[in-house]
């Protein structure tokens, strides 16, 4: 019943601090407790401030994981916490060892002191106000799975693909646009792309392509099923400050990795656009025939 009434009058990050204020209390009074019978109120109290704040912290991380990556990342979470707690043991085992216990558990609510200066500026309140609801990125000029308007289907295992996207803004827009396309960047990034920049044009200033990489073309389809709906609406945002008379040009692209090609590139070649493919395909199968 206590902990109900405390996150109704207080924020998820100022219950951990008060938590780990309790806990460094607990700390200290175990190191100078001197009896029994009033050591076991001292651990309750501790046990207390413990669970407090990990199910804060626990609460505040599930809110903050999209669903299609919730299971690694609490797989990465648990492998983390249980590391630590086993290092932990070993260092503070250590240190009760040669140091004695009471020097070794004001030591550690000196420590956990200090860690609480970063609950401040590394606040858990943020998560609370997250959308991470699902909705996949649809749009007329870049849509997921078959709309895909090419020469030939890529394999799914295809790979790395490089998409670019070519945007025209209004010198009015150009600040804003700035400030966006960082946090657009990061989208992109934390769906599945392991590059992506954002250029603009010398010869016509305003106009900006961005680029990203990705390791296959079913990681390209993946990505943009993956977006919630506060990235959908970033990403919608900033495609819609486009001032173009056209839509945005989109290019897809597939490393340039075969023996042939219709434009006589060597298997050496860094790139090819996929609208080449038809014709190499019917060399090849004429290759074939013969």
């Amino acid at each position: 019943m206590i902990l109900p009434y405390a996150r109704a009058k207080a924020s998820p990050n100022t219950l951990t601090i008060l938590a780990g204020v309790m806990l460094v209390v607990v700390l200290v009074l175990m190191s100078i407790v001197p009896n029994l019978w009033m050591f076991l109120p001292v651990t309750a109290l501790a046990g207390i401030s413990w669970t407090v704040k990990a199910s804060e912290l626990w609460i505040a991380g599930q809110r903050a994981m999209p669903d299609w990556a919730r299971g690694r990342m609490n797989a990465v979470n648990l492998m983390a916490s249980q590391g630590g707690v086993a290092l932990g043991g070993v260092l503070w085992g250590g240190a009760a060892t040669y140091v004695g216990l009471g020097p070794t558990l004001v030591g550690g609510a000196l420590l956990l002191t200090a860690s609480l200066t970063l609950a401040i500026p590394l606040s858990i309140n943020f998560a609370s106000s997250l959308n991470l609801d699902p909705a996949p990125l649809k749009t007329t000029s870049l849509m997921i799975g078959s709309t895909h308007e090419f020469s030939f289907t890529p394999e799914l295992d295809d790979g790395p693909v490089t998409v670019t996207r070519d945007l025209i803004i209004r010198p009015e827009d150009r600040e804003e646009f700035l400030a966006l396309v960082k946090e657009y960047r990061l989208v992109f990034l934390r769906n599945g792309a392991f590059l992506f920049r954002v250029d603009e044009n010398l010869e016509h200033p305003g106009t900006f392509r961005t680029e990203m990489l990705l390791s296959s073309w079913a990681e390209h389809l993946r990505q943009f099923a993956r977006m919630t709906k506060a990235e959908t609406e970033l990403v919608e945002r900033v495609w819609a400050m486009h001032a173009g008379d056209e839509e945005p040009v989109v290019r897809h692209y597939l490393e340039a990795n075969r023996l042939s090609t219709p434009l006589g590139f060597s298997q050496f070649g860094k790139g090819l656009a996929f609208e080449s493919t038809r014709a190499r395909e019917r060399e090849e199968s004429r290759g074939m025939a013969e």
